[in-house]
């Protein structure tokens, strides 16, 4: 696949320029599994996760193409396989810090969107801040907007992460909203290290922590509240990974029951790399 791309890229060179070196394309495959205790029964769940955005430079000199599965919120918690899909298009820097796409998705039918994407990263010392802000129209779904703040500030290799996120769809006159804070000690992250990796804390190649979180469909309440620990660790090289995450959970629809869990992941990054 990796040769595929490269031949395809080599046929936006034009004559008499020197191409541009095509980077590995990264991507990734994540299955986690949950179980979760609901009363006097289980109920288990399976989020398939498959991302790749291609990495095409001579195309994108000409045509700034770019082709990928990223929610186009990129704060979506969970992406299953049967909601996910590809999107194709093209993205230009309008202004400082300002990013525009114009596409579509890949369904069928498919679904034409835009967006106007605003994102930034601080360092001072310690601390590190990533605000973002996204706002976008589709064709099914109307007009949306998504945010996130993320805050990191490191003790050695201890982190300690506040994670807040928004999501608005027009339709639905309702605002999806999460937060988390996080507690880590980190032996290696991944990279790349997406802001919707950052967000559900998947950046993670090789740590343990503690990770307290909270979220709803609706801003006037709280739907569930979830605190646990949380390993992850290769399994094989620095390709193959193995997360597990006991948890316990609160929601308004079962009546605030403690209800304990827990959560597996098996992530498969190719020509990614770890720092």
């Amino acid at each position: 696949m990796e040769r595929a791309f490269k031949w395809l890229d080599t046929l936006f060179v034009d004559d008499g320029t020197r191409p541009v070196a095509v980077p590995a394309s990264p991507f990734s495959i994540n299955i986690g599994p949950t179980v979760m205790k609901r009363g006097d029964r289980y109920v288990a769940d399976v989020d398939a996760e498959f991302d790749v955005t291609l990495k095409l430079p001579n195309m994108q000199r000409r045509a700034s193409v770019f082709l990928t599965t990223e929610d186009l919120s990129e704060i979506s918690e969970s992406r299953d396989s049967g909601q996910q899909s590809m999107r194709a298009g093209l993205r230009y820097a309008a202004l400082q810090a300002f990013d525009v796409e114009l596409g579509a998705k890949l369904d069928a039918p498919p679904v034409g969107y835009a967006a106007l994407r605003w994102s930034r990263r601080w360092h001072r010392g310690d601390w590190d801040v990533q605000p973002y802000a996204k706002l976008f129209a589709q064709t099914d779904d109307g007009v949306g907007a998504s945010a996130a703040f993320i805050v990191n500030h490191w003790r050695g290799r201890t982190l300690t992460r506040s994670v807040s996120s928004a999501k608005w769809l027009r339709d639905r006159q309702a605002t999806e909203w999460g937060q988390s804070f996080s507690v880590a000690r980190v032996e290696a992250l991944l990279e790349p290290d997406q802001y919707s990796a950052r967000l559900r804390g998947q950046d993670l190649a090789d740590g343990w922590g503690l990770r307290v979180q909270a979220g709803g469909a609706d801003t006037s309440a709280v739907d569930y509240y979830e605190v646990g620990p949380f390993l992850k660790r290769p399994l094989h090289s620095d390709w193959l990974y193995l997360a597990v995450q006991p948890v316990v959970r609160w929601e308004r629809r079962y009546g605030w029951r403690a209800d304990p869990g827990l959560r597996l992941g098996l992530y498969a990054l190719f020509w990614g790399l770890s720092r």
